[in-house]
């Protein structure tokens, strides 16, 4: 079994608790993608505002994924992933979580092995002295 687990949020680089999935197919932590979406959000009014200041035209492009740049259709401007349409891929969350419970399961049996190895030469080690 790799110790590497089947997927991590490219955000986060850890595996997601909740992962969510843009409509351009890109996987993220639910958590991570809102907080790019609320700093995403804070640069482009600065930017909006900055260009309005100098008598500018400005297009608001709208959050985009981070991966591949596709837009995510929040013109609403609402603060959490909901507006973006996403829910819970559970199928992910659900491998994700599988993965976990392996890999604890392989690390408790290790340790029971390590300890049944080191339980006879232990013995020998106290005969021999």
């Amino acid at each position: 079994m790799s110790a590497e687990p089947p997927y991590t949020c490219p955000l986060t680089l850890v595996p997601p608790e909740e992962p969510v999935t843009t409509p351009c197919g890109h996987t993220f932590e639910r958590a991570a993608l809102e907080m790019h979406r609320t700093v995403t959000l804070a640069r482009r009014m600065a930017t909006l505002e900055d260009l309005a200041a100098r008598g500018r035209p400005a297009e608001d492009p709208g959050t985009r994924c981070p991966l591949c740049r596709e837009p995510l259709g929040d013109q609403d401007l609402a603060y959490d992933v909901e507006c973006f349409g996403l829910r819970v891929n559970t199928a992910m969350r659900d491998m994700v979580e599988g993965w976990e419970q392996l890999r604890q399961q392989v690390e408790a049996m290790a340790h029971r092995l390590a300890a049944a190895l080191a339980a006879p030469a232990a013995a020998e080690q106290a005969r021999v002295e």
